[in-house]
């Protein structure tokens, strides 16, 4: 079998999107050959949950090869081959010092084999120094840093699994960066259907309602620990990429959710686990700390609209610490 991945555009991830429900319908008793040559432009979300598939599927069949793979290309500095499971050499590093402003997909390994505390510790380091990788000034550099703190937290505490993969890009001719966290874990219904009611769909969206955390790590520590959480990372990351003229979109399972200034929207897809793409444009000039505050005191009053929900953001999603 033959088949081509193709991504004309960002548009919506539409082509990515069916690329998935491709992939996840491959079959497992036949050798399929994978095209690249319709990939247009390297995104990080494409790029990454689209490797990730085919990694997957490529682990559980081992029946995958590429047909004129693009040795030499952004495709694979960006690291597409080498995630897919086709190790292409070290001329990844190589180039990401040359070039900068961009972030090949780097898996992180999430558990330090110590303690909690050291776990957490572990996440803030790396998201720092991601965010060290694309640069910018202060505001936007600690804006980074809580999408890469928070995001990634979310997959330490819901996940089931012990490594998280990003990826980011910076456009300078647009003004734009484009982050993306993905994981291969259980995926966002698993984890919250055992706790609400509904469908796949309506599950996803109450993730993104502030205070609704299916696993809470209140038991881990005390009371005035920061690292507490409070189901609040996805609704304030979203509402922070809004804020810098951007875009948020959430894909898990069956589904994925899109939010953006001209309206939000929802389309299917499959992936296995919960991947993020954060858009937003450097050209934005915003206050971080007082956007963060005007944000978490909304969250903080939409989530009085549910009695099983938190009514107060953890101290690392509120910026208190």
């Amino acid at each position: 079998m033959n088949y081509n991945i193709v991504n004309k555009r960002y548009v919506g991830n539409k082509d990515c999107h069916q690329t998935l429900l491709d992939i996840a319908n491959f079959p497992v008793d036949e050798t399929i050959t994978i095209n690249c040559d319709g990939i247009i432009e390297v995104n990080p979300f494409n790029t990454l949950v689209i490797s990730n598939a085919l990694k997957q599927h490529h682990r559980n069949y081992n029946n995958l090869r590429f047909d004129k793979r693009m040795d030499g290309s952004y495709l694979e500095f960006i690291g597409f081959y080498r995630n897919c499971g086709f190790d292409n050499g070290d001329r990844i590093n190589d180039f990401a010092y040359k070039q900068g402003r961009y972030i090949s997909i780097t898996p992180i390994n999430l558990y330090t084999g110590t303690s909690f505390e050291n776990d957490y510790d572990n996440i803030d380091s790396e998201a720092n120094k991601m965010a060290s990788m694309l640069g910018f000034d202060r505001d936007l550099r600690n804006y980074i840093i809580y999408c890469f703190t928070e995001m990634i937290r979310n997959v330490f505490e819901h996940s089931g699994t012990n490594r998280v993969y990003v990826c980011a890009q910076y456009w300078p001719l647009h003004q734009l960066v484009e982050i993306a966290i993905a994981d291969m874990g259980c995926g966002i219904k698993s984890v919250m259907s055992k706790m609400f009611k509904g469908g796949e769909l309506n599950i996803l969206k109450l993730s993104m309602f502030p205070g609704i955390s299916a696993r809470s790590n209140y038991g881990w520590f005390n009371d005035d620990n920061a690292y507490k959480n409070s189901g609040y990372g996805l609704y304030i990351t979203k509402e922070l990429a809004l804020a810098y003229d951007g875009s948020f979109m959430l894909c898990s399972g069956n589904y994925v959710l899109n939010y953006h200034n001209k309206g939000n929207g929802c389309g299917k897809t499959s992936y296995n686990g919960t991947a993020i793409a954060i858009r937003f444009s450097t050209d934005v000039k915003r206050d971080f700390t007082k956007v963060r505050q005007e944000i978490v005191s909304k969250a903080e009053k939409l989530s009085l609209q549910r009695e099983d929900a938190i009514h107060k953001a953890s101290r690392s999603s509120g910026g208190q610490i």
